[in-house]
């Protein structure tokens, strides 16, 4: 009698424990409460978040031989809703490699996230790996690099705010909450401990800044690698916060600090300031509604830099299905439509997936190439992951 048996599909919340297991064995985390997922991303593996409802698993006679997890997110986008998803965990046990078992758990999930309503989706990982999932390495983020003597002759005199750390809900986490929240592109962290939890993503720790009583803005320190990976401060209040943070966390070689092409309103302070800094591709995306996408990013576009007016007609090969588009820019106004422009002229593309992903969403991009050069300066659009919202 042949028992052996197959199952794929939603991980059972009673597997919690052998799937944390699983999962951290496969990324070879050391055992202990200070490593594993459990400890880095507790926005999404507690208990309380059901983690095994958000997985896709591959077991054989009951024993997890390959997971996936597919974490849903509400990003807004100048103003815009959209349903994101977040893969995380892409694991397969090292007894079961070579059976396709990876091929298996990703196609399942991105049927999932499609069939769900999503708008995109964003992985970390090796690019030439996820590309065979329809994941292109795009969108940008600024590394600015301070150093404690470049900030002495340039803000020497400036009176640092002061941080402390916050440590459980309350005004403090509010105000952070509001500051974020303020960001033209910012996603949804829920409240209180969710909240907290999110900023303690990736082994990083939430400071709020303060001037008097009075709460001046925030920042998320990470201590490997050493970066701000969020710094949020109200106008006039920029010299003092970097100065507290160079005080309490610069080491004589720097410390870095991260932003994204929608942080207009930090990105010439930090081109000041900074001793230098490095422009990088963000993550790994997949666009399964390209409509949807382009309308919200060419709009968040549009807010920071003025458009030529012109007109787009794009044909994609989408990985969720064949998409029909028109872009134009009407007196600075971005639009998006369903069809192909009949306008006499009007420059049209025909894009596979992939290479829709990098035409619209990469920092340098060949098939922009043959476009007038007013419509290739609408692009890259500022698509981008921040860093706590990375799973």
């Amino acid at each position: 009698m042949d028992l052996h048996t197959l199952y794929q599909g939603r991980c059972p919340a009673g597997d919690y424990d052998q799937y944390m297991k699983f999962i951290d064995l496969v990324f070879r985390f050391e055992p202990g409460p200070e490593s594993g997922f459990l400890h880095i991303l507790p926005k999404l593996y507690k208990p309380c978040y059901h983690p095994c409802e958000n997985a896709i698993v591959l077991k054989e006679n009951g024993r997890i031989l390959a997971a996936a997890g597919i974490f849903p997110m509400e990003a807004h986008i100048g103003g815009q809703s959209l349903k994101v998803f977040g893969i995380g965990n892409v694991s397969v046990h090292p007894e079961a490699r070579s059976r396709g078992y990876m091929k298996q758990v990703m196609n399942a999930a991105l049927r999932e996230m499609i069939a769900q309503g999503g708008a995109y989706s964003a992985l970390g990982g090796l690019r030439s790996r996820y590309q065979y999932f329809s994941y292109e390495r795009c969108g940008q983020s600024f590394r600015f690099f301070v150093t404690p003597n470049g900030i002495r002759h340039q803000i020497g005199g400036v009176a640092p705010l002061a941080l402390r750390e916050v440590l459980e809900p309350g005004p403090a986490l509010d105000e952070i909450s509001r500051l974020q929240s303020a960001a033209p592109l910012h996603f949804c962290r829920g409240e209180g401990t969710e909240t907290l939890d999110v900023l303690h993503s990736w082994g990083s720790v939430p400071y709020a800044a303060y001037s008097g009583g009075e709460i001046a803005g925030y920042i998320v320190y990470q201590k490997n690698p050493a970066q701000i990976s969020e710094f949020r401060v109200k106008p006039g209040y920029e010299d003092a916060l970097l100065s507290a943070c160079v005080g309490a966390f610069g080491k004589e070689d720097g410390l870095s600090f991260l932003f994204h092409p929608y942080d207009t309103g930090y990105l010439p302070y930090f081109f000041s300031r900074c001793e230098s800094y490095t422009v990088g591709d963000n993550e790994n995306f997949s666009v399964f509604c390209f409509e949807a996408v382009l309308r919200a990013f060419l709009a968040l576009e549009s807010r920071f830099h003025p458009l030529a007016d012109g007109t787009l007609s794009v044909l994609i090969h989408g990985i969720a299905g064949d998409e029909a588009l028109t872009l134009r820019v009407t007196h600075g106004i971005a639009e998006v439509s369903k069809g192909l422009s009949q306008e006499a002229g009007a420059p049209f593309m025909e894009l596979d997936h992939l290479a829709a992903m990098r035409f619209f969403f990469r920092g340098h991009a060949a098939e922009r190439s043959a476009l007038p050069l007013q419509i290739a300066a609408w692009f890259p659009l500022p698509l981008a992951q921040p860093h706590l919202d990375e799973v």
